[in-house]
């Protein structure tokens, strides 16, 4: 990010990279659901229409490098700007590292989750139990990030 720009206004456009990025996932994860989660994807797969699994891990690949791009963009505004941030900017800031990290972690795991439909759709073998660790591993993830996301709220004051 530009170095000209104070500290406040390169935190607040990491963060609104960060909310992007949140956005995508959301509309991923709400997608994912419809299409695959429901009674009338079940039908629909009866009758030869299946759920568009890849397309689903191809998207989640896709905001998971934007994520981790996100991130290093994080830690470098970081670095570039600590020297002369306010203790509460840099307290932001680090909860604004975390809750990204957090959410690329709920990125991966819904991929994770996506990727075993996948293998299962085109024949392969998904056990139960590793279906089922899978998506408690996704659900955990989410309220992580949730729960992060909570203490982001709270410190928002900062930035505003």
């Amino acid at each position: 990010m530009n170095t000209e720009l104070s500290p406040k206004v390169q935190i607040k456009l990491s963060a609104l990279l960060v909310n992007s990025k949140l956005d995508k996932y959301i509309k991923l994860h709400d997608l994912f659901l419809k299409k695959a989660g429901t009674l009338r994807s079940f039908i629909k797969n009866i009758f030869g229409i299946s759920v568009p699994f890849d397309r689903f891990v191809e998207q989640a690949h896709e905001i998971e490098k934007e994520m981790l791009s996100i991130i290093d963009g994080i830690s470098s505004t970081h670095d570039n700007v600590k020297n002369v941030m306010t203790a509460e900017e840099e307290n932001y800031m680090s909860c604004l590292l975390r809750y990204s990290e957090s959410l690329h972690q709920a990125i991966v795991a819904l991929r994770d989750y996506q990727e075993g439909l996948l293998k299962k759709s085109k024949g392969g073998k998904l056990k139960y139990a590793t279906s089922k660790d899978l998506l408690a591993k996704y659900q955990q993830s989410i309220e992580a990030y949730k729960e992060i996301g909570l203490e982001l709220n709270s410190l928002s004051y900062i930035i505003l």
